[in-house]
Parts: structure tokens; sequence; C-alpha cells
């Protein structure tokens, strides 16, 4: 019995060494193709200057900012490798979490989580999902170890990556209620989180009083097929998404009272998911619940062929979207406009593939912009909505043009008072658009026109 478990740590070790090494490198270019990845590096810039807190985005993720914060000042492939720590680390961690759940074959189950598109992605470039991922495994793994404090312990820190992470109390309540856990479990769980959760949102708090309670949402509802493919596609890429179907359909009946925690697990995160569904990466939490749920209803091979085809799913058939400026593909005679915009399918390319091509996109474009501004010769306002953050942290990595000043996005009144002072206005791509539905009215292209 002993060999074995140390046969599994062994195998479980080297697995997440691996898969450490395949991630290093995708950790460049840039911080990531999210704008909220490049305002972590700017909100680590300001806690540095300040020695105050400051949230990059509210209701604020206030471990992982200290991290970044910490380790201020430090380069792109620094930055994303704290995410490939936590991505690696959370390989190990779901390997024994499955392993002590009796999930089949768990060392497979946990490498195809790893390998699930956006699970992958986030272990390459500066954001909190990893770490918010390693967290909450941890609060599971300790649970199902009847470890109540330390899982305490675990889930506040999973709250205090991700505020969302709360949520995960109710489960953990289910599966000890189910497996007739004494009450003094509920207390050290439900104690210890509560606690700490307050300690490391105390600062969020006193910074922003009441706008604690506020959270990020720029822009309206996404529409239906941007929020179908972001829950589906844009989580398990296609051939992911089709394993996910196919054996839906093919699956057998599982014990709802045995498994009503991880059934839980997987609505409540759907449901906070649509409350703001902005971003895939948001359905992260609930992944190991559905590698659990899939175990129960397959049999060992469907479930061995199930896991396969995660892995690979993230290689190839990807869809993308096509934009010289910050698509995967700069051109396509193959693709469809759904919504307005160019998608496209790449057969030997896949999510994974097509991210890191994205941000090669997007470096390329904010080069293009700089070499721009060195032109400049009176005071310029660019309207950069959300390019603004990458554009700031290349402004602390070198010099830019003092005649170029870089604004987010910005009202008819502000952009009137800036012509009247002479300043000549522009705006990024598509971000006449955007600052138009900002402010929900239509009078950017009467003072700014596109910076080419």
């Amino acid at each position: 019995m002993q060999v074995e478990k140390n046969n599994f740590n062994l195998l479980s070790a080297t697995a997440s060494v691996l898969y450490l090494l395949l991630l290093i490198p995708f950790l460049q270019p840039g911080y990531g193709v999210e704008e909220d990845s490049w305002g972590l590096v700017v909100n680590a810039f300001e806690m540095q200057q300040t020695g105050v807190y400051h949230a990059s985005r509210l209701p604020g993720h206030p471990l992982h900012e200290y991290l970044l914060s910490a380790l201020y000042p430090a380069n792109a492939f620094t930055y994303n490798f704290v995410s490939a720590i936590f991505a690696a680390a959370s390989l190990f961690v779901a390997a024994h979490f499955f392993k002590r759940a009796k999930v089949q074959h768990p060392l497979l189950a946990a490498i195809s989580l790893s390998f699930i598109p956006v699970v992958f992605i986030a272990g390459t470039y500066t954001i909190d999902y990893s770490m918010s991922l390693f967290f909450i495994l941890c609060t599971w793994y300790f649970a199902v170890c009847d470890r109540y404090a330390l899982a305490g312990i675990m889930l506040a820190c999973a709250v205090g990556t991700r505020i969302t992470n709360l949520y995960m109390i109710m489960p953990l309540f289910v599966y000890l209620y189910v497996h007739q856990s004494k009450l003094k479990k509920y207390v050290w769980l439900a104690g210890l989180s509560g606690v700490l959760s307050i300690v490391f949102y105390t600062p969020v708090f006193m910074q922003y009083g009441k706008n604690f309670f506020d959270y990020s949402d720029q822009f309206p509802y996404p529409n239906f097929p941007k929020l179908i493919y972001k829950s589906t596609l844009g989580v398990f890429g296609l051939l992911g998404f089709s394993a996910i179907v196919i054996f839906l359909l093919n699956g057998k009946k599982f014990l709802l009272k045995k498994n009503l925690h991880i059934l839980l697990s997987i609505s409540i995160c759907v449901l906070a998911y649509l409350r703001l569904p902005q971003k895939s990466a948001y359905l992260i939490p609930l992944l190991p619940f559905v590698m659990m749920l899939f175990s129960e209803m397959l049999s060992e091979t469907k479930y061995m062929l199930f896991c396969l085809m995660l892995m690979l799913s993230g290689w190839c058939l990807g869809i993308a979207l096509v934009d010289n400026e910050r698509g995967s593909i700069r051109k396509s005679a193959h693709s469809i406009e759904v919504r307005g915009q160019q998608i496209a399918l790449s057969a030997l390319r896949g999510n994974i593939l097509l991210d890191n091509d994205k941000r090669i996109t997007k470096e390329k474009y904010l080069t293009e912009v700089l070499s721009r501004c060195d032109t400049l010769k009176q005071n310029t306002a660019i309207i950069s909505g959300w390019w603004y953050n990458m554009l700031l942290v290349k402004s602390y990595e070198n010099p830019v043009n003092t005649n170029a000043h870089f604004v987010f996005y910005c009202d008819e009144d502000s952009l009137r008072k800036l012509c009247n002072k002479h300043y000549r206005l522009y705006f990024l791509e598509e971000q006449e658009v955007y600052n138009d539905l900002m402010f929900q009215s239509t009078f950017t292209e009467k003072f700014a026109k596109p910076f080419k």
C-alpha cells in the first residue's frame, strides 16, 4: 500500500513538472490577451509607488494582487511563470483529490483537466485563475481527507484570490451532511474560512468602503451567440465540447445523493457565471467537478476516451476571431460573420495555439501604435479602451513621446474640453464603437479619428 502511494506521488509529481516545462514556451509574449492581466501589472506598479492597497478591479483579488506587488518590478515571463507554477501545482493536487474521491484513473483525469484549453491558457499569463483553482482543489482535497481546519484555511485563500469562490461553502456543507460529519467539522470549516476571508478583504474595505461590493462590468450583457461560445467552445474547444455532448448523451445514470455536492458545485458556478458572463475562464472552478461527474457516468473505456479528447482539444480544431489587430488569424478565406465579427476554423491549431497567436498579433499592434506615437509633434489624446493597460505597461518599460496621452474611455464633455485645449484626438481600432457604447451615446467620431 505504501509502495503504491509512493509510486502515485512520484508519477503525479513527474506529470506536474513535465506540465510546467510544457507551459514555459507559452509564457511569452506579453502578459496575456486580457486587458485585466495587463491591469494587474499597472496595479502592482501603483501599489509599489503608493505603499497602500489598490484593487486591480473590484471587488478585489487581494492575495494575488499582493503577491504581484511583492514581486514588482518583474518582466512578463516572471509574472506569467507565477501562473504556471500554480497551474502545475493544481495538476498535482487534482490527482490526489481525484484519487481520494475515487475518480477513475485519477492521474489521467488530473492531466486531462490541466489540458482543457481554458485551464492550460490560464497557466500561461498574468491572471489569478490558476491560483484560484489551486486553492479550490486544496480545499476539496483536505475536505475529503477529513482535515477540515486546513480545508477552511484553503477556502479562505481561494476567496482571497477570487471572492466568487465563497459559493464553494454550500457544496462543501452538502458533502459534510451526506457523509454525516459532526457539527464541529462545520464550525472549523465555516469559522476559519469566514474569519480569514474577512482578514484578506479588510484592506479592500478600508480603501474602498461600500464600493468594495461593486464589480467590473464595463459593457452590456453579451449577446446570445457570444454567451454560448464563451461557455462551450471557449472553455473546452471544439473537440472537447464534442466529447461533453457525445458522452453526456451516452452516459449512465448515477446516484443523486452520492453526487449531490458535484451537481451543486457545477450548478452554482454556472449561475454565478451567468451573472456576468464576460470570460470563459470564469467557469474554471466547475471543471474539476465535470471530470468527477463523467467519471460517475462512464465506463472505464469511455472515460479514458473522454479524457483523451479533452487533452487533444487545445491543439486542433480551433475557432478564432479574424482580426488584424487582436485576432488569432489575420486573414482567412474560410471565415463566417457572426454579429459583425469574422470567425474562422483552424483545423491544425487549437485554442491553446491560437491564444498564443493572438498574443503575438496584439504585441505587433502595440509596437505599431508606439512607433506612430514617436512621430507626434503636438499634444495628442488617444482613446485606447482595452489597449489602455497594455500601453501603460509599455510606457513603464520604455519612455513614450510626451505628446502622446493615452485615455481609457472619454465622455463627450471631456472630448470637447480637450478640443478647446487644442489637443488632436484619435481612437485606436474599434474603440470609437466601445467608447460610444460605454456612454450609451454616439459622439466619438465627431471629435476623433482613427490613429493610423
